[in-house]
């Protein structure tokens, strides 16, 4: 019983969109010298165009295919359109506007499309706009406005883009540093280096008791010959001193 509800359902489905389709009517208006309108039949007549092209909306699939349908600028060229006109109108059955600069009918792929893969549309007409958004892919499609208002996009809610990748963080440079010396402990002696002697500088010896700089092996000499002039030098002085006493002595005499 599902089974049979479900066909007769296809077939007054597909009775009612023969019907809706034969009785279809699509106008060109506008700034034309020769408006008129076409049915389905009448499109279907025309010269066909095939277009393969994927329907987004704000990035989001919808379909895809092979559509099937008329150019464009065929149709505005059978009206006669003004070439100084600036836009094209279109509105759908639903109340739908769109509206696309008029030199976009110079791109062929640009269609009205009625098949999709070698079906009929469900939306009857739809009008194709490859690498456009969905939203000018207006469909339930009853005519075409052509303008000579300047051309101005419809406003559309834009997703902000995401931000861009940051860059990898380097590791700071590292400026190399000088070990430090450790700080002497109590039990260690800070000792200079000393540098070892050249041959042509002998090695001296230091009396830590004295200050003298004589050399050890001339010590003992100049001691012997320091106590042997000693008695010398101490005779000298006493003969001197009695030597000036006579003298004083004699010059106090008395003469007779």
């Amino acid at each position: 019983m599902a089974i049979l509800t479900a066909i007769i359902g296809l077939v007054l489905f597909s009775l009612t969109t023969s019907v809706a389709g034969a009785q279809w009517v699509v106008q060109i208006n506008g700034a034309v010298d020769n408006p008129f309108s076409f049915t389905l039949a009448d499109l279907v007549a025309m010269p066909e165009t095939d277009v393969s092209a994927v329907l987004l909306c704000d990035g989001a699939y919808v379909t895809s295919g092979v559509w099937t349908g008329v150019k464009l600028s065929y149709l505005l060229e059978q009206a006669e359109f003004h070439q100084n006109a600036s836009s094209i109108v279109f509105h759908a059955q639903d109340g739908y506007t769109s509206n696309i600069p008029i030199g976009a009918i110079q791109n062929d792929d640009v269609i009205v499309a009625h098949a999709l893969d070698g079906e009929p549309l469900k939306e009857t007409l739809r009008l194709v706009l490859p690498n456009a958004n969905g939203e000018f892919w207006i469909a339930w499609l009853t005519s075409i406005t052509v303008s000579m208002d300047p051309y101005t996009p419809p406003q559309q809610q834009m997703i902000p883009p995401p931000p861009p990748p940051l860059p990898p963080k380097t590791p700071p440079k590292q400026t190399p540093t000088m070990p430090s010396r450790p700080a002497p402990s109590e039990n260690q002696t800070n000792t200079q280096p000393t540098t070892p002697p050249t041959d042509d500088q002998p090695l001296q010896q230091t009396d830590s008791s004295s200050s003298s700089t004589v050399p050890a092996e001339y010590g003992y000499p100049v001691i012997l010959a320091a106590i042997a002039v000693t008695p010398t030098a101490i005779g000298g002085i006493a003969y001197d001193r009695r030597k000036n006493k006579t003298a004083d002595s004699n010059s106090h005499q008395p003469q007779l």
